[in-house]
């Protein structure tokens, strides 16, 4: 006979359950893991030696319970973190928990009740009775229907997010306007816009025309057999567009880069046509090709917030970028002007990706800045682990590119009418 402290099966399923779903929501080769597994290391709640062990939500749940902090039912410390990172991973945690008191209280009923007839029963039964507790098995599975009734997400959603139909249009097109660029030993993200061009990064424009990973830029390999973008989602492979071999409309320092597209026969697809400025009370999408894996997978970051380096409430993760009002090594260049910091999950790669904001009174998506790099550097060099609290993200607004365009000439305030039309007179 088991001890009454001991968890039942149901407990024991329930709370199993709960871990798998969890591991679900959570991709273990993500920034956001190791820094959910970073917290608990800094909250004291594992320690570094276990950090080594801890490769699944599995093993971060075994080493929690191990080290006291939590128990079947008792999930705090796992929902104060995970909820933060994945309101879905709150939910499950809380749905769990109901479930598991509910059982736990069963069954202390069930022990009070066993007490006080026990001598009734021994006299019923006889020596040879069975003495243990009989569970029934469709009180628990009343139990648990109507646990799930309670919840107050089972009949009727939390949030009101739905959307006129028509954005599902509007998104398909922000995404065939971005396409992955390559070269003989770098890849980045290309943006369509104007007749028939294409808007990067520029150390993306420079490094696809380098043959060996040392050399210097040359611009006369743009038109390259071996240089192209193509537009290929949801396709496995797509058509390959080729550029102009010669020097683009360009500003190092803002970090962005005009290339024009070779004429072909093919179509090529259409481009953003609608540009704004960025909105810190607004949150937007990223839409790009990281290095690896798959870079022919497109990757979409969404719910993406600016991140406001001198507000109160990001003070402590500001102390990791700049001490005495001096940038700290690693985070030169966090405080450019024309450029945004945000948070997001994009893999290295990504540089030339937009940002695309989207309502439902919007007919076409609008473009607000550009990925061009991350930060602190030294994040991005192999065998790195710098924690994401650490790690911030920044991108050049349309708005400075269209005036710095409209600055160098006429030909040039020719190209920036042709791809922001209206926005930004």
């Amino acid at each position: 006979m088991a001890d009454k402290t001991d968890p039942s099966n149901e407990v024991l399923q329930y709370h199993t359950d709960m871990v798998t779903e969890l591991g679900g929501l959570f991709a273990t080769n993500s920034r956001k893991w190791g820094s959910i597994c970073s917290q608990y290391q800094m909250m004291g709640h594992i320690s570094e030696a276990d950090m080594g062990h801890v490769k699944s939500m599995y093993d971060l749940c075994k080493c929690l319970k191990a080290n006291g902090k939590i128990d079947y039912g008792k999930y705090d410390i796992l929902s104060d973190v995970l909820g933060k990172q994945n309101v879905e991973a709150s939910k499950r945690i809380s749905y769990y928990t109901k479930l598991i008191r509910q059982e736990n209280e069963g069954r202390e009923n069930t022990d009070r009740s066993q007490s006080v007839f026990s001598e009734d029963r021994k006299r019923k039964q006889g020596p040879r009775g069975d003495r243990d507790p009989v569970v029934n098995s469709k009180l628990r599975k009343e139990k648990r229907r109507k646990v799930e009734e309670d919840r107050p997400y089972q009949f009727r959603k939390q949030m009101d997010n739905t959307h006129d139909a028509r954005i599902i249009d509007v998104w398909t097109r922000a995404r065939n306007a971005v396409g992955r660029i390559r070269g003989p030993q770098y890849t980045g993200t290309g943006i369509r816009v104007g007749t028939k061009y294409i808007l990067t990064a520029y150390h993306v424009a420079k490094d696809i025309t380098k043959e060996n990973i040392g050399d210097t830029e040359d611009w006369s390999k743009l038109g390259s057999k071996h240089v192209w973008i193509e537009f290929h989602f949801p396709k496995t492979n797509g058509e390959q567009f080729h550029f102009k071999p010669e020097r683009p409309v360009y500003d190092e320092k803002l970090d962005f880069a005009i290339l024009e597209l070779d004429s072909g026969e093919s179509e090529i697809p259409q481009p953003i046509r609608k540009f704004g400025k960025p909105d810190y009370k607004q949150v937007f999408a990223l839409l790009g090709h990281p290095t690896k894996p798959n870079s022919e997978i497109m990757q979409f970051d969404s719910n993406i917030e600016l991140f406001d380096l001198d507000a109160d409430k990001n003070s402590n993760r500001r102390g990791y970028m700049i001490a005495n009002d001096e940038v700290k090594p690693g985070y030169e260049g966090i405080w450019d002007k024309g450029k945004v910091l945000f948070d997001c999950w994009v893999q290295r790669g990504a540089s030339g990706s937009p940002g695309i904001v989207m309502g439902n009174n919007d007919e076409e998506p609008i473009c607000t800045l550009m990925l061009v790099r991350g930060f602190p550097v030294q994040a991005f060099s192999e065998g790195v682990n710098t924690q994401h609290e650490e790690m911030i993200e920044q991108g050049v607004t349309m708005e400075e590119i269209a005036n710095k365009i409209n600055s160098l000439g006429n030909s040039a305030k020719r190209l920036k009418i042709d791809i922001f039309g209206e926005n930004f007179p």
